[in-house]
């Protein structure tokens, strides 16, 4: 069986009702952080053992975007959860540049992060999928990314925020309808230049209160 493309797995994880994704990406403050994917599907899938084993090899890069490079690990078990069947995947990097240069065909291949002295910027770009592919029904998709950032969250456009963590929640149609969908977000981390202004306000007083004090003392 060929390999198979993330349009590939979508089309195929359509055609079995409620289809439930989850990605979540963390990166740290060096760059380094894992990604942890759960992909769900009705047991009603699960005779068709040819494609549950190609998802397997796909959700381990073992066709399409090739071997990981130095500093990836990956691992993939299957799990039963709320009566569905699916993997989980989980990605480890030590550097979140090689999850982006790594193999065209990962699902990681349309990100972009930015680290800029103290900042970090990053970004997704979903490209829109035919019409015949958004003809499914999308209403019964639950479609989950997020990404925890270091520091401090100062942007985003996602559904919602819990401290430095940026929660998308979409449908079918939301990620792939129209002229596709970009997830973003903004952080920045380190101590922040207002901490060290004060320090220097503060001891530019503590400082002119001794010299006023021993001016007295004299």
């Amino acid at each position: 069986m060929r390999a198979l493309t993330l349009i590939s797995i979508v089309i195929l994880l359509s055609c079995s009702g409620c289809f439930r994704y989850s990605e979540a990406l963390t990166v740290d403050q060096d760059g380094a952080g894992r990604a942890i994917t759960v992909m769900l599907f009705p047991a009603s899938n699960n005779g068709n053992a040819e494609v549950f084993a190609a998802l397997e090899k796909k959700l381990n890069w073992q066709e399409g975007a090739g071997a990981p490079p130095d500093g990836i690990r990956i691992e993939t078990t299957e799990i039963q959860q709320e009566g569905r069947r699916g993997f989980k995947t989980t990605v480890e990097f030590d550097d979140i540049r090689k999850l982006q240069s790594w193999g065209q065909n990962s699902p990681f291949n349309n990100m972009a992060t930015l680290r800029t002295g103290s900042t970090l910027e990053y970004s997704r770009r979903f490209a829109p999928l035919g019409q015949e592919i958004l003809e499914v029904p999308g209403e019964e998709w639950q479609i989950t990314f997020s990404f925890t950032g270091p520091g401090r969250l100062v942007w985003h456009n996602g559904t919602r925020a819990d401290g430095n963590t940026v929660i998308w929640q979409l449908g079918l149609r939301d990620l792939f309808g129209g002229t596709g969908r970009s997830l973003g977000a903004k952080f920045v981390y380190g101590t922040p230049v207002w901490i060290y202004v004060l320090s220097i306000i503060l001891i530019i007083f503590a400082a002119v209160a001794v010299y006023l004090s021993r001016r007295r003392q004299v």
